[in-house]
């Protein structure tokens, strides 16, 4: 679909032309524009209610309008449903100190799919940095993890109670707690993203300067 598709598609008021196209984006509050359709999440995290389309290597994204939505003459349940079905559930997940190490030496890492089964061969490494897990979307997309409990508590199957660094909309650091940084000074974590996402990361992309964690239950800001 071209931009010019695009906005026709969004100038109309059949909604069999836009339902695969919602679906939910995480962002910050603070990103809504007014009266733009949301869900609450945890804190100042939420799903937001977007229309979107690829464009060949690029994603189209427009924010409606409850009043927008109401035009369409569907039960806003219903539209609410049809965007959590169509939002992105796949991610991958990989070692910070992988990670850290290609981008230092070119030595490969390793990618693991989190699924309902968790994944291949992930185990414990006596590198302390390696047991620090980068989660990102496999859709290139922002990463919506927070909204999929199911996914969460795959992680907490991998490894126990674990922290949530936001470090961006397209990705977030998964910190067990039974590490020596999980078991580290709280206030040193928090200190560390706000002055990471002020400093590294685009104001856009920011998602939260707030540390989560979760238990197996409740995912909750620390």
């Amino acid at each position: 679909m071209n931009e010019k598709q695009f906005k026709e598609m969004l100038q109309g008021t059949d909604y069999s032309q836009i339902k695969e196209h919602v679906s939910f984006r995480v962002t910050n509050k603070r990103n809504l524009k007014t009266d733009s359709p949301y869900k609450h999440l945890v804190g100042d995290i939420v799903a937001q209610l977007v229309v979107t389309a690829r464009n060949e290597d690029r994603f189209m994204s427009a924010q409606p309008t409850r009043k927008y939505l109401e035009s369409l003459g569907v039960d806003y349940a219903t539209i609410l449903y049809d965007a959590m079905e169509n939002t992105p559930d796949n991610y991958e997940i990989y070692s910070l100190g992988e990670f850290n190490d290609f981008i230092m030496t070119g030595k490969p890492y390793k990618k693991h799919s989190l699924t309902d089964k968790g994944t291949d061969n992930i185990v414990y490494s006596d590198n302390e940095i390696n047991n620090v897990y980068i989660v990102s979307s496999k859709s290139m997309v922002d990463v919506t993890v927070f909204m999929h409990k199911h996914r969460l508590d795959t992680l907490h199957d991998l490894v126990g109670d674990y922290y949530i660094i936001p470090s961006s909309k397209f990705e977030v650091l998964i910190v067990p707690k039974c590490t020596e940084v999980g078991k580290g000074n709280i206030k040193e974590l928090k200190s560390m993203i706000s002055c990471v996402n002020t400093t590294t990361v685009k104001d856009n992309d920011v998602l939260s300067n707030h540390l989560f964690e979760y238990d197996g239950t409740q995912l909750k800001q620390v």
